[in-house]
């Protein structure tokens, strides 16, 4: 029998000796049917919130992210009778596509987290910084220095910085540059790591800014945890 990793909502927050081991690859062990489910411990919380053992594998399909398009749902929709979407524009989308009738709207599983876990109840300091990131085949992250150079050069009032680095381009070295400018680089781990999101939100909540280079879910949910998002000023 499958044995899954321990999900925990009283998962703590990083801290930079965890980096190495959080960094590490891994494969992913899950029950659910469609593999993406279990990403960022999707499953688990959604699970969690709706009282349901951790074994029970789900019969719908999560989106991946937050969804900033109507892009065609993977070709896995097939094997479970429901999808899951985020955004009103999926369902003409889906309509068009003869799935009339599977589709059911839920929220992004990082909301149903916030309604469960124990809230941060330290006193928000500094900013967060997301650098866009990039996947194991490709290089989305180039320009690392100098984003280190602009983040490094943020108004002391908005201080202390550490940036939340996406597993692979630690694994590249793109956290040195911070590093080495002594600004604090964390992670929220592995995407099989079931115990992701709750990292994340460790992080945010401790933060009283975000700032970021490219938009993408970490925004949203930073936001919605309560952070202030500024942009960051142009190149020169």
């Amino acid at each position: 029998m499958t044995v899954l990793p321990h999900f925990s909502l009283d998962t703590p927050m990083p801290d930079v000796t965890m980096l190495a081991d959080l960094c590490a690859d891994c494969r992913l062990v899950t029950r659910e049917i469609t593999d993406q489910n279990a990403y960022y411990g999707h499953d688990r919380i959604l699970k969690a919130y709706a009282g349901l053992a951790a074994t029970y594998p789900l019969k719908v399909m999560l989106p991946h992210a937050v969804q900033y398009n109507c892009g065609r749902p993977a070709p896995c929709i097939m094997r479970v009778p429901v999808l899951g979407y985020y955004t009103p524009e999926r369902v003409s989308l889906l309509d068009d596509l003869g799935i009339t009738g599977r589709y059911w709207p839920f929220a992004m599983p990082f909301v149903y987290l916030m309604e469960m876990i124990r809230p941060c109840t330290e006193e928000r300091r500094g900013t967060v910084i997301f650098p866009g990131h990039s996947v194991p085949g490709e290089d989305g992250a180039s320009g690392t220095a100098s984003l280190a150079e602009r983040v490094a050069a943020l108004g002391r009032d908005i201080h202390p910085l550490t940036v939340c680095m996406f597993w692979w381009d630690v694994r590249l070295g793109r956290d040195l540059p911070f590093r080495e400018r002594g600004i604090t680089v964390l992670t929220a781990g592995h995407p099989y790591d079931p115990n992701f999101l709750v990292r994340l939100y460790r992080i945010i909540s401790r933060h009283r800014y975000v700032v970021t280079d490219a938009i993408g879910s970490h925004l949203f949910y930073a936001i919605k945890a309560g952070c202030r998002y500024f942009p960051l000023p142009n190149e020169d």
